[in-house]
């Protein structure tokens, strides 16, 4: 499957975000190119802007993204990835930008745990050496394009 999405994710529910889950299914997800901004209200459920509830013969690699992940709960988080990687179970990310705006959130939850920080999700995963931690300007809440001047900047520290 290749996602290549442009898109603000707002959802209630269980879970809010991009979700992938499945009893059965296996095979490789690509997701680049892409920004998602979640700002659903502050709830007690789960709110991601990738979540991942596969069988453990799944691969998921995540690169060239923009993540804004608005929420401010210790339910809130850019990556919802609830086991372990192994060799049929691969998670590979690189090369995105994010950004917690919510007080209180969690960059991740990998395996059994929370993870607070991008530095602490590069420690717990050995992924994403090359992403980047920074706020970005969109052209509004709704259009996720980024202004244009943000748009070089990012663009240079991502690729170069």
């Amino acid at each position: 499957m290749q996602l290549k999405l442009f898109m603000k994710v707002l959802l209630t529910g269980v879970t809010n975000g991009v979700v992938f889950g499945s009893a059965t299914w296996n095979g490789i997800i690509n997701i680049a190119n892409n920004s998602f901004r979640i700002d659903a209200p502050n709830t007690t459920v789960i709110n991601a802007c990738i979540g991942y509830e596969l069988n453990s013969d799944a691969t998921m690699n995540i690169e060239n993204n923009i993540f804004h992940q608005g929420n401010g709960t210790d339910k809130s988080y850019i990556y919802h990835y609830p086991m372990a990687t192994s060799g049929t179970n691969i998670l590979t990310s690189n090369n995105n930008n994010y950004y917690l705006a919510g007080i209180g959130s969690n960059f991740g939850f990998f395996n059994t745990a929370n993870v607070a920080t991008l530095n602490d999700w590069k420690t717990a995963t050995s992924q994403d050496a090359a992403s980047t931690y920074k706020l970005v300007n969109f052209v509004s809440a709704t259009d996720l394009h980024l202004q244009e001047a943000q748009m070089v900047t990012l663009l240079l520290k991502l690729f170069h």
